[in-house]
This record gives C-alpha cells, structure tokens and sequence, in this order.
C-alpha cells in the first residue's frame, strides 16, 4: 500500500525545525520574572510585653498596644512609599500574633481574612514545618529574658554564626542554619509559586514574619548586606524590610525599617563571597541527609553528584566573582583621579587664555590702573620661569638618570666580560692539570715497564750463561 498524502517539501521541514528550535532557544533565555517580598514584623505580643522569649507554636496574642500598632499599619507603609494595593499575595507565619497582625490592613483594602495564606501548616505534634516563616525556635532558652542575660545572648549567637556562613552551628534544642535557610526557601518558593504576577512578570508578595527570622535571613541570604543594621537598628514591632529576588536566583536588600540600603562595598562583597563559598558543601551535606536516612541508594548518588556540581559551581563563581568585585573596585578608585585629571587640562586652557587676554587688554587700560595688569604679566613671567626651571631640572634628572644607566649598564659588562675570562681560565686551568696528572701517570708507567724489562734481559742473559 502506497502512502498518498501528501508530505511537504524537504526544505520546508528543516525551515519549521528550525524556527522551532529558535524559539525554544529563546524561551529558554527569557528570565523568570523577579520577586518583591515586603517582610513585616508583628505588632506587640503579650510575649513581646512579659520581656521573655517566646517562640512557641501558636504562640500569645497581641497585646492592646499591638492592636493599636496593627490599625496604623496601613498609614505607615503608605509613608513609607509603599502601596499595600500593589500586593498581590498576603501571608503569615503559623503563630497567631502575625496573622492578628495582617488583618487590620486586609480590612483596608478591602479583602477578606481567607486571603491570608499560612505557610506552613501548624501541627501541635511537630511544631517546625518543613517550610515557614515563623520564629526561630529559641530551644533550650526558651522563656529567657528578652533583654540580657545568658539566654538572649546565646538565642542570638548561633544565627550570627549563620549570617557568617557557619551554617551547621545549631541552637541547642532547635534548628541549625541548613535547617532554617530551608524552610525559609521553601515557603519562598511557595509564595512564588502562588503569587499572581503582573504583566511584566514580577510578583509582590508580603509576609508577615517575626524579629529574628527576619534579621537573620535576611544578613545571611542577601548580596549587601549590613551587619550594623541589626545593632544600630533592630527590627521594632511592625517594622518593614523589602527584599527583592533577582532572576538569578540571588537577593538583594532594598530597605530595612524605613531606611534605603545601598550596593555592597568592596569589603561586603568579599565577605559575601567567601559565605556562598562555604555555604556551598554545607548545603550538599544537608540535602544529602534525608536520602541516607530513607536508604535509598539511587537518591543518595543523584544527590551527591548534584552536591558535587554545586560545589563546582560555587568554587568557580567565587574565583570570578572575587576577580570581578577587585577589578571593579581598582577602577572605582582611578575613575576619579582620570576625571579630575581629564576636568584640569580642559580648564587650563581656558585659564591661560584669560591671562592671555587680560595681558592683551592691558594696553587699553587708563594709566592709573597700570599697577595690577603690571602685576598680572610679572605673575605670568614667574610662571612661565618656573616651568622652565622645572623642565630644565627634569631634563638635568633625565640626563642624570641616563648617564648612570649607560655607566652601570657598562660596568656590568665589564664585570660579566672579567667573570667569563675567570670562569675559561679556571676551567682551562684544570684541564691543564688533568692532563698533566694523566701524562705524567703514563710517563712513569713506561719507565716502570722499560726497566722491568731491562731486569728481565739481564736475567735472562746469565742463566743462558750458566747453562
């Protein structure tokens, strides 16, 4: 049976294939759309008020005073320049003091109390999500003091350990950073993933969260950023922090309470690049935990030469990066001299033009204003004998610098010449010797041997005359 339909022609499918593959190629290169994240600490909670840490899963409520803060919510971000209109997905931790929170702003704009999305689905049983963005969990000093004592500084140095990169340092009782950064990222991602994004494809999200989970996510995962802010200005109740995500994945600081970051320093840059760099097997280590644990042999190899990759990757972008983070530094630091240099030779001219024509003009001026034009061409006789004098002691140094150079580059000479003559003597000389010690060997063995054989004729002669 023969086929009767009819195929098009040869140059026709490889033009469609073409075109095909182009425009997967080109999809393929479009950017994922960018990502807002506007973080909004809670109000006031009654654990906020007693002065003890208390990070426990559902949590108190707000206080009085935090309900007050919650209805200024709406005209504080307005102050701030940020439209709450503009959100296009609203979310809360599991704890009850930042959905109580979000709700006053809902009530502003109109929406209802179901748009506020938990992350994180609250389990009395296991307390810690596998994604979320509650509290960290204080552990063992939990119900410690808010304000000294052993228990807020050892709440609070394990994170500082994360924000350097240590990551596997652990809050006793608690999360360590592997664990924390996870769940940070997975609750992003499904922020993300449910946001509604606008026409050029960015999503804004808020996300009300808590102190510490703000703080130190945010130093430990962004491009700038600003270890004296979490000292000079620790996040208050209702306090805002906006991250943006960039389409590479990366994050970067836009503001913290009210107050605009600026772009990473030199040194900054170097601190973030050692962090990604070793942040980069503590990661691999961690993924690979939950697969050794269930024993499965294909998803442990899988995840150990992804593991792998990311190291590799992380090393080469650490090299680049650092290269490129000195490179543009050095030339931060010469623009301005080049600048200030090229701004010089464009206004002498036009300085010396001015005295020039001052100079001209002086003919015209009235007998009695004679003395400053008088004065100006004596200024610009010493000028011009200055320069001069400056050239001829450049041209006396240059001669200088010259004359030694021609008088060491043949002293050097000499002195190599005399080296060599020393070097054949010596070598001429001993091979002289060694000869002369081989000559004078075989000298003596010629003698030795001719009178052996003289000893033997003699013997020879008398036993032939005694037979």
């Amino acid at each position: 049976m023969h086929d009767n339909s009819v195929r098009p022609p040869a140059a026709l499918r490889v033009l469609v294939a073409t075109l095909s593959a182009l425009v997967l190629v080109v999809l393929a290169a479009i950017p994922a759309g960018a990502m807002t994240i506007t973080f909004i600490r809670h109000a006031e909670s009654e654990g906020n008020a007693s002065g003890y840490i208390d990070t426990q899963v559902p949590g108190p409520e707000l206080t009085e005073k935090g309900w007050g803060e919650a209805d200024t919510l709406p005209a504080k971000l307005a102050l701030a320049g940020i439209d709450a209109a503009d959100f296009d997905g609203f979310y809360a931790s599991t704890m009850i003091r930042t959905q109580q929170t979000a709700q006053p702003l809902l009530a502003s704009l109109g929406r209802d109390e179901n748009d506020l999305v938990v992350i994180g689905t609250y389990d009395r049983d296991k307390p810690r999500s596998v994604a979320g963005i509650q509290e960290i969990s204080a552990g063992i000093f939990e119900g410690s003091s808010q304000e000294d004592g052993l228990g807020r500084l050892g709440y609070g140095l394990a994170p500082i350990a994360w924000v350097l990169g240590a990551r596997f340092v652990r809050i006793p009782g608690s999360e360590d950073g592997n664990e924390f950064a996870a769940r940070m990222a997975e609750a992003i991602a499904q922020m993300e993933a449910a946001g509604d994004a606008n026409e050029d494809g960015e999503v804004n999200v808020v996300a009300f969260s808590h102190g510490a989970t703000m703080m130190f996510w945010t130093m430990m995962t962004v491009d700038n950023p600003d270890l004296l802010l979490m000292l000079q200005h620790p996040l208050e109740n209702t306090d805002v922090v906006v991250v943006d995500k960039n389409d590479d994945g990366s994050y970067t600081l836009k503001s913290w309470a009210g107050q605009d970051v600026a772009p990473a320093t030199y040194p900054v840059q170097m601190l973030v690049n050692v962090r990604d760099l070793v942040v980069a097997p503590q990661t691999a280590l961690y993924n690979l935990r939950q697969p050794v644990f269930d024993a499965d042999l294909e998803a442990v190899g899988q995840t150990a030469v992804q593991g792998v990759r990311d190291v590799g990757d992380a090393t080469v972008k650490f090299v680049s990066d650092s290269v490129t983070d000195t490179v543009d530094a050095i030339r931060d630091l010469v623009r301005p001299r080049a600048i200030r240099s090229e701004e010089a030779e464009k206004t002498a001219p036009a300085e010396t033009a001015d005295l020039e024509a001052t100079a001209v003009e002086v003919p015209a001026v009235e007998v009695t204003a004679e003395a400053e034009p008088e004065s100006d061409r004596a200024l610009i006789r010493q000028l011009k004998d200055a320069r001069a004098e400056r050239a001829a002691r450049a041209e006396a140094a240059g001669t200088t610098v010259r004359d030694v150079a021609r008088s060491t580059r043949s002293e050097l000479t000499k002195a190599r010449g005399e080296l060599r003559e020393r070097v054949r003597g010596t070598v001429s000389d001993a091979a002289n010797t060694v000869r002369k010690a081989v000559s004078g060997k075989n000298k003596k063995d010629t003698t030795t041997k001719d009178t052996a054989k003289k000893s033997d004729s003699g013997t020879d002669s008398s036993d032939k005359s005694a037979a």
